[in-house]
C-alpha cells in the first residue's frame, strides 16, 4: 500500500511518430529512435481542452523543432473519443500557418487492433507495472510513466501490423 491511494487518477496522453527510415538510426525522428510525446493529468480525464493543448504541444514541438525532409506533413491518427473530434481540436491541428502542414485521419471505432499507439500504450503499461512499487506516491508514478515512454522500443513495425505503410 504505498501513497497512491483509490481514487487518485493519472490520465497520460501519449503521442510516438514512427519514425524516418531515412535519418540515421540514432538520430532523434529515426525509426530507431522517434519522438514521443508524454503528458499526465492528475485527478482529471481526456477533456477537449486537455486534448487540444497536448495537440498544440505536439505540433508546437514538431514545428519548432523540425526535421528537415520528415516533418513537412505529418498526419494524426486516432480513435473515435469525444475530444478528438472537437472542432477546437481539429482547427489547433489542421489550421496552422506554420511550416508544417497536418491533417487528422480518424480510425475506424471501436477497433483498437487498427490503432498502433495502442500496442504502445500497453506496452508502457506494462512496464509501469512491472516497476511499481508499494511506496510510490502519484509523482512517481508520473515520473516512471515518462521513463517507460521513453524507453518503449521502435514504432514502425507496430504501424505495419496494423496495416498502415510508413514510407
Amino acid at each position: 500500500e504505498g501513497h497512491y491511494k483509490v481514487g487518485n487518477k493519472l490520465t497520460c496522453l501519449l503521442a510516438i511518430e514512427p519514425g524516418d527510415y531515412r535519418l540515421p538510426p540514432n538520430q532523434l525522428g529515426s525509426v530507431e529512435n522517434p519522438r514521443r510525446w508524454v503528458r499526465c493529468i492528475q485527478n482529471g480525464g481526456t477533456t477537449v481542452l486537455v486534448f487540444r493543448d497536448f495537440c498544440d504541444y505536439v505540433c508546437s514541438d514538431i514545428e519548432t523543432n523540425a526535421i528537415p525532409g520528415t516533418d513537412d506533413h505529418r498526419i494524426f491518427l486516432w480513435d473515435n473519443l469525444i475530444a478528438h473530434h472537437a472542432a477546437y481540436v481539429n482547427q489547433t491541428v489542421t489550421g496552422r500557418t506554420g511550416p508544417c502542414r497536418f491533417t487528422i485521419v480518424p480510425r475506424p471505432p471501436y477497433q483498437p487492433k487498427y490503432g498502433p499507439i495502442e500496442y504502445k500504450i500497453c506496452d508502457l503499461t506494462h512496464e509501469v507495472a512491472m516497476m511499481k512499487q508499494p511506496d510510490w506516491d502519484v509523482t512517481r508514478l508520473e515520473q516512471e510513466v515518462h521513463r517507460a515512454a521513453r524507453d518503449i522500443g521502435p514504432f514502425d513495425t507496430t504501424f505495419q501490423h496494423c496495416g498502415y505503410t510508413t514510407v
